[in-house]
């Protein structure tokens, strides 16, 4: 189960939550830093498992954000490449359509487990598609702001979810709140708690002014609220070595 949702401040930045949600049993992430992949910078965390990640920002101020999509075909199976990976596949893209068409191509050429995918930029456009193991399609852009993956009962998920934040509101401090979501957590809640997995971390990353990524992360330890948060930068322009 992982939760995404986005928005646009009022200086036209864009903002990206991500709660993670992974089994007990993976390894803990490493916190967002500069990293660089084929010559360019990326700010991202990383999934040490896997090697891949799940959100990232690169230097033209392109994101993107992974979630596993809960079909009977859904766990990753044997032959099967990491799906944090496709997300480096995109790392270099300067452009929403370069993203997409490499995207097609790496689906056609390599088995992955079904996902789907946010692909977003500095002006707010969004992509999205589901890969469902054999066919990619794209999805409309949901309204309210939300996607969600759960293994369980993901329709009434996103329904219960959507409906809180309908009410909460679509701004910063709205959606951050909703996804610190400071109530006793479930198998529902955004924060959740299941007893072979958990929300592991919640992401914020900011796109804009210019081509510029910042984010800022929390860790979370066992069932408990989430940890202080770190922060990481990529400023627009070149300069910045990689781990700073």
């Amino acid at each position: 189960m992982c939760t995404a949702t986005w928005t646009t401040d009022d200086e036209g930045r864009l903002h990206v939550f991500f709660s993670r949600d992974e089994r007990r049993s993976r390894s803990t992430a490493e916190p967002p830093r500069v990293r660089e992949v084929d010559g360019t910078r990326i700010l991202a965390p990383l999934d040490p498992d896997g090697g891949g990640t799940w959100i990232l920002g690169n230097e033209f101020g392109l994101g993107a954000c992974l979630l596993n999509a809960w079909t009977e075909e859904a766990a990753a199976k044997p032959g099967e490449r990491s799906r944090g990976l496709l997300l480096m596949d995109l790392a270099t893209a300067r452009k929403l359509g370069e993203a997409r068409d490499r995207l097609t191509r790496s689906v056609q050429k390599i088995r992955y487990a079904p996902f789907q995918i946010l692909i977003l930029d500095l002006e707010g456009a969004i992509l999205r598609h589901h890969w469902n193991g054999a066919e990619l399609r794209a999805r409309p852009i949901p309204v309210p702001p939300i996607v969600v993956s759960s293994a369980v009962s993901e329709e009434e998920v996103r329904r219960r979810r959507a409906r809180l934040l309908a009410r909460l509101g679509e701004d910063v401090e709205a959606l951050r709140s909703f996804h610190l979501d400071p109530g006793t957590p479930d198998a529902q809640s955004v924060r959740m708690s299941r007893p072979e997995a958990r929300t592991v971390s919640l992401t914020q990353m900011t796109l804009g002014p210019g081509p510029s990524v910042r984010m800022r992360y929390w860790p979370r330890r066992g069932d408990g609220p989430f940890d202080d948060p770190v922060e990481a930068s990529l400023p627009s322009g070149v300069g910045g070595a990689p781990g700073s």
